[in-house]
């Protein structure tokens, strides 16, 4: 059982927080990195990323892939992001490297996003159990993810993980339903808390946009569209939009560009991704992190679910604040949902209580009352 403790009360230094937080190409888990980081600064810590990267030997071409696609993005890309927001610790990628970085924090914090899913996570989903951290340290999840709505885990996993989360003295679980994962298939006591992207405000966001000299240049209404999978209902969604909201589309992820002859994709920016979203009237999506912001910026908008991708995750963050009529399917995308507004005042009731709940585990640390 966890230990009934109060973790985040005692203010140390520095805390360790290891994430999902090395994508050039996911927004959302570098803004939830963000948000964890900057919500602890606000705490009164000093939050760094542990800079835990992927161990695969990366093939000639895919390193030549990466550099062309570095040089599309020029300085504008997700490692500039991180280097100009977030404080982080040099790379590490293995056990050893983890470990060492015991010397250097009192506090070590995981979560958010599906660090928990183990097709995730793959080799290293121990270290994101924090298996590296020694005795004597304090261990807490904050909205920890498995991902579905069931711990997709083998036995061996599912023994292993027991002994690890048993060390923790504070877990909390982004869905209700990684409540009943912990509780069934672990034996120990977790909280349901929020997204740390939705304790953070609109003002919070804006602060990143004195980067994109596109702020406040929006000249005409327009529908942002952010898709992760080749939905085939979705195939032609520029052309639904327009012929049935009458508005031009903004692809979130980015366009294509044609450099030297050949048609390349170039992603947005973090800066552009979030300009985007604050900017437009209509928001489609079937990502977890696009919806956040579209509350966030109360925006119009329906959440297109995919079985594949997880559909727990969405449907405990839009039940808790009333909204779950937003969700729709591939082959049914409801533009008549789209063009009605959503009332934030509701929503915005429902938020606080759930954000105060939040708020208050990290400040408390207790789970078990």
């Amino acid at each position: 059982m966890i230990k009934k403790r109060y973790v985040m009360k005692d203010k140390r230094k520095r805390i360790g927080v290891l994430t999902f937080h090395y994508s050039n190409n996911n927004f959302g888990a570098v803004l939830q990195t963000y948000a964890s980081f900057n919500l602890l600064r606000n705490l009164g810590y000093s939050p760094v990323i542990l800079n835990l990267l992927p161990t695969k030997k990366i093939s000639f071409i895919n390193k030549l892939k990466i550099f062309i696609a570095s040089f599309i993005n020029a300085s504008r890309n997700f490692n500039l992001f991180r280097l100009k927001n977030l404080k982080l610790t040099e790379p590490l990628y293995s056990f050893e490297d983890c470990k060492n970085q015991n010397k250097n924090f009192d506090i070590f914090y995981v979560g958010s996003d599906q660090v928990w899913r183990p097709v995730m996570a793959q080799e290293r989903l121990y270290r994101y159990f924090l298996d590296f951290v020694e005795k004597g340290k304090t261990k807490i999840s904050y909205a920890a993810s498995f991902g579905v709505a069931h711990w997709e885990g083998s036995k061996e996993e599912t023994l292993k993980v027991s002994e690890l989360l048993s060390q923790f003295d504070a877990i909390s679980v982004r869905e209700e339903s990684g409540v009943s994962i912990c509780k069934n298939h672990f034996d120990v006591n977790s909280f349901h808390v929020l997204d740390p992207t939705l304790l953070l405000d609109q003002e919070d966001y804006n602060e990143l946009l004195h980067f994109d000299s596109s702020k406040g240049n929006k000249k005409s209404p327009y529908a942002a569209f952010y898709l992760l999978s080749d939905l085939k209902g979705c195939k032609g969604l520029p052309n639904q939009i327009n012929k049935q909201l009458g508005v031009p589309t903004f692809n979130l992820y980015g366009k294509t560009r044609k450099i030297l002859g050949k048609n390349l994709f170039r992603f947005n920016t973090v800066e552009e991704w979030l300009n985007g979203i604050r900017d437009s009237d209509y928001i489609i999506t079937d990502s977890y992190h696009c919806v956040i912001f579209s509350i966030i910026y109360k925006k119009r908008f329906v959440c297109i679910v995919n079985e594949k991708k997880g559909v727990a995750r969405i449907k405990s963050l839009l039940s808790n604040i009333k909204l779950e009529d937003r969700i729709c399917y591939e082959d049914n995308i409801d533009f008549n949902l789209l063009k009605k507004e959503v009332d934030y005042e509701i929503v915005k009731e429902k938020l606080d209580i759930l954000k105060t709940d939040s708020l208050n585990f990290l400040i408390s640390g207790s789970v078990n009352k």
